[in-house]
């Protein structure tokens, strides 16, 4: 978590941080990648639905110097719930397993 490092890895002159931050569940991604048979695996039970952070200004005051991060932690609720909504209606395509 980005919050728990004093500094980012860096690799090629690129500072990087936990992808599950970018993508909590990243299930869309695989079948915008071509993935048609997908098994994902939940930490959380199903019927479980992330809800807004309350510390949003806190958030953006530790990570000021990094706006976007910022921006993207602030929203992760949003983007692991309409991964869930993915995974309950996939593309007629498109096959998911879950392990929760």
């Amino acid at each position: 978590m980005p919050l728990a490092y004093r500094d980012y890895p860096v690799y090629n002159g690129k500072r990087f941080t936990d992808g599950g931050i970018g993508d909590s569940i990243p299930v869309r991604q695989a079948y915008a990648m071509g993935a048609r048979k997908i098994t994902v695996i939940l930490s959380q039970p199903l019927g479980y639905h992330k809800k807004p952070g309350r510390f949003n200004w806190l958030t953006k005051q530790l990570l000021k110097s990094t706006p976007a991060l910022a921006d993207t932690m602030q929203a992760r609720w949003q983007d692991y719930n309409a991964s869930l909504d993915f995974i309950a209606n996939p593309p007629a395509d498109c096959s998911i397993e879950v392990i929760a």
